[in-house]
């Protein structure tokens, strides 16, 4: 025990030298494992949990960190690098497995010692301090008191900091990483036609999809009273049958690949959104490269989804068999008096995917797209159709000429300012109001379904259930997005300026009095406004509309599909699918009032023709 209190004292006297030299923060932490050190030569017994009551001998305030961190700050100042490294044994002493723990640098990069350090003395690997054996008491570790030395020479390696010594600040837990990384599902259904959580938003698609959930769950194809599996003992694909011998019900389902587990009713279905999804724009292509009639792409598309669920659930081979379904055979099922097609081969190895890993839906969509094209090829030439009314807007020489005279004798920075400026035109008011309560009367949000038409920048939303009446607005013809009712006032605001701003110079033209000017204004506006909302010979650009069923008016032949919008919706639908600083306002604006004149004022119309056309003779 003397011996014990001379290394103790030892001890005590290299710790003052640390606090008085090297009051640092490391220095300080460093004694908190001399003191485990200590305490577990004396008690010969192993160190079980370092958070223990020696914590609350300590002057930290703080609560103790974890051994982890502790045993890094101390790693700063590597007391192992002076120690032959050795492997621990499990029965090791605690001595020899703090050592460990605060262990040698790699032996390939060990760190070069101060060029104040003494010559380091090496440990001796005698039989006593063989790691399976305990220290005695009274017996202080050569390698120890070598390291400790060590680390008190290396002067220049510590800044000097304030004599008082600071305590470590107080530090949130860190955030442990998930180690489940959040990223896109690959090959997902994006666009217009999906949320970016994979919501189908196409009423068309949605409707495809609840239908197979339908039949998905009519099919008998519940496997937990059917234990017996038998795989296909040649083809060797994911697909077995589900049996019992005692009943006549045979169940075939496809399982996982890579598990070979019955694949789910929620993974089937969600891969067969995403396959539908690809399909359908992949079949809208072929429509579009043929330019077949609007009605004929819902056509065709339904076509195609009815051939892919009778693959999936009814073959119509003899021999053939679902691959998602029930049969009913009685005795032992025999796989060799059935077979698979090419397109239900293709279709099972896509099935039995993990949804969240979807490598297979680009090639499986383009298989099958050309597939069913290429059995239907006659169904895609045009003149086997009867032919739409065309959806090009016709612009007449007329109003070329008046648009060219109109805008080029108008200050066009008096234009800008016009369309900048608020109105203090009580009637331009009066319909912006106007305007916008009709806004506020079809507002919808992002989630609701709808039919695009394929060829304009418009479509149908379904938001009255159970209605006959639905909305039709315009979308944005970039991206086929909705455009925001904040928008759409933006921009009926600036083209009801500038529809006044040109009327104006045609009121000074034509010479008219100041009270029929106000009258043709109202009647203008008014016009425009039903023109957009409710007109009488076409389709509106923004309001509501009677549905046949399911079917957008574009898509149903038997209520007027082949013409449906005027050329003043084209003109609108065209003008509303851009944005508030569409370029071509001028031109816009100025076609409006061309048609107003051309059908309520025929005579003022002719003469702006041939006023317009001498003006342009004269440049």
């Amino acid at each position: 025990m003397g011996a014990l209190r001379r290394d103790s004292g030892w001890i005590a006297s290299r710790i003052v030298q640390v606090q008085s030299k090297h009051s640092t923060l490391q220095m300080f932490i460093l004694a908190v494992p001399l003191r485990l050190w200590i305490l577990t030569v004396v008690s010969s017994t192993l160190i079980t949990n370092l958070e223990s009551g020696i914590w609350d001998e300590c002057r930290v305030e703080h609560k103790p960190p974890p051994a982890e961190k502790l045993l890094k700050a101390c790693a700063a100042y590597p007391i192992g690098g002076v120690l032959t490294p050795y492997s621990p044994q499990p029965s090791q002493s605690s001595h020899s497995h703090l050592l460990y723990m605060l262990g040698p640098q790699s032996a390939e990069s060990p760190l070069p010692p101060s060029a104040s350090s003494p010559p380091l003395t090496p440990v001796d690997h005698s039989p006593s301090n063989h790691p399976h054996k305990r220290l005695k008491q009274g017996h202080f570790d050569l390698g120890f008191r070598v390291a400790l030395d060590n680390i008190l020479a290396r002067k220049d390696q510590t800044p000097p900091i304030g004599r008082k010594i600071r305590q470590p600040a107080k530090r949130r837990p860190e955030r442990v990483q998930s180690t489940i990384l959040t990223q896109d599902k690959p090959n997902q259904p994006r666009g217009p036609n999906f949320t970016p959580r994979g919501r189908i938003l196409l009423a068309f698609l949605k409707e495809t999809y609840e239908h197979f959930k339908t039949q998905l769950h009519s099919r008998e194809c519940d496997v937990g009273k059917l234990r017996e599996r038998d795989p296909n003992p040649n083809l060797r694909l994911p697909i077995v049958v589900n049996q019992c011998e005692t009943k006549s019900l045979k169940v075939i389902r496809v399982i996982r690949q890579l598990t070979g587990k019955t694949q789910r009713f929620v993974s089937f279905t969600a891969l067969y959104k995403a396959l539908i999804g690809w399909i359908y724009e992949r079949h809208e292509e072929i429509l579009n490269r043929h330019d077949l009639p609007a009605y004929v792409h819902r056509m065709q598309q339904a076509k195609l989804i009815s051939w892919l669920d009778h693959q999936i659930f009814e073959p119509q081979s003899p021999i053939g068999l679902p691959i998602m379904g029930s049969i009913d055979c009685p005795g032992l099922f025999i796989w060799e008096r059935y077979e698979f097609g090419p397109i239900q081969s293709d279709l099972i190895y896509y099935f039995a995917q993990d949804e969240n890993n979807n490598v297979l839906v680009p090639d499986t969509s383009s298989h099958l797209v050309n597939k069913f094209y290429a059995d239907n090829e006659s169904d895609y030439v045009a003149s086997n159709y009867q032919l739409e009314a065309s959806i090009d807007r016709s612009t007449s020489p007329d109003f070329e000429i008046i648009q060219s005279f109109l805008i080029d004798s108008v200050d066009l920075e008096a234009l800008t300012k016009a369309l900048i400026v608020g109105s203090q035109d009580e009637i331009v008011l009066k319909y912006i109001d106007r305007f916008q309560s009709h806004l506020d009367e079809i507002g919808l949000n992002k989630m609701q379904p709808k039919t695009p038409h394929p060829k304009l920048p418009v479509a149908l939303y379904f938001v009255n259930k159970d209605s006959d009446m639905q909305v039709i607005r315009v979308v944005n013809r970039q991206n086929n997005n909705i455009i925001a009712n904040k928008e759409l006032l933006l921009i009926f605001r600036r083209f009801i300026k500038a529809i006044s701003f040109f009327h104006q110079k045609v009121h000074s033209i034509l010479e008219k009095g100041r009270t029929e000017y106000e009258q043709r204004s109202r009647d203008l506006f008014e016009w425009l406004h039903k023109s957009i909302t409710k007109p009488t010979d076409s389709l509106c650009v923004l309001g509501s509309t009677e549905i046949n069923g399911s079917l957008a008016p574009w898509e149903d032949i038997t209520n007027g599909a082949l013409n449906l919008f005027g050329q003043v919706q084209l003109e609108l639908i065209e003008f509303f699918s851009g944005d508030h600083t569409n370029p071509n306002q001028p031109h816009s604006a100025v076609s409006i009032i061309c048609f107003y004149y051309q059908e309520h004022y025929p005579n003022d119309f002719e003469y702006l023709t041939r006023l317009s056309k001498i003006h342009n003779q004269l440049l």
